[in-house]
């Protein structure tokens, strides 16, 4: 039984927690109403969603081989002002408390061979939506050539920008919500046996207190971890 959430909404930062039994559980740090941050995201139908796993709210794909397709979510401005919002891609990366961060970063593991960021691209990474109105934003898949075997994790992260009033008064505080995106290639395995390297092992102060911190790195997509 999948235990992802239908929507994640965060201040800060989005986690997807550990992977137990191959289910994927959806933390919220900060969760938040649609009325509170002005505006919602949802995921538009896909060809390729699995047949079980339609209206839950994240994008379950099984792909063919070389498949060419799009995805799309629907941005709706529930505010009375007009919005811009930035749009991304994200790899699924690991903490170092082992939790699942689909939050934007540019830490990649050198094992990633391929990534959720390599095959789906965003037709726009940025947008400006009237008041009460909605935009649907586009994303190109392009699956590879050659098989591609074990299970790919991503998200799709749509973040408010601030406005200049908000940026001049100090503002921090951002609302996003993230899509989560499963992709598997059709005809491959989900799950392939993992290989992993240690590559290195070092002391370093955690929270007031010294911890032995070793660098682990996992080969292959069974779940496509940057770092």
């Amino acid at each position: 039984m999948s235990l992802i959430k239908e929507t994640a909404i965060y201040r800060f930062k989005i986690i997807l927690l550990g992977l137990i039994g191959f289910a994927l559980t959806l933390l919220f740090i900060s969760t938040v109403q649609a009325s509170e941050v002005g505006y919602t995201v949802k995921l538009m139908d896909s060809p390729f969603q699995k047949e079980n796993k339609k209206g839950v709210g994240y994008f379950d794909l099984t792909v063919p081989q070389a498949q060419t397709s799009e995805l799309q979510v629907q941005i709706v401005n529930t505010s009375d002002e007009t919005s811009s919002f930035t749009i991304n891609v994200t790899n699924a990366t690991t903490t170092n408390n082992l939790d699942i961060d689909y939050t934007p970063t540019e830490k990649r593991s050198t094992a990633l061979k391929v990534g959720l960021t390599d095959l789906l691209k965003a037709e726009q990474t940025s947008v400006s939506i009237a008041p009460k109105m909605a935009q649907i934003v586009t994303f190109h898949l392009t699956m590879p050539q050659e098989a591609l075997e074990g299970t790919l994790f991503g998200g799709i992260h749509v973040i408010k920008n601030l406005t200049d009033e908000e940026k001049g008064q100090g503002f921090a505080s951002q609302s996003a919500y993230v899509k989560p995106v499963k992709l598997v290639q059709n005809g491959q395995p989900e799950v392939t046996t993992p290989e992993f390297s240690f590559d290195a092992c070092e002391i370093k102060t955690i929270n007031y207190a010294k911890r032995v911190v070793a660098t682990v790195r996992r080969y292959g997509n069974w779940c496509c971890l940057g770092g």
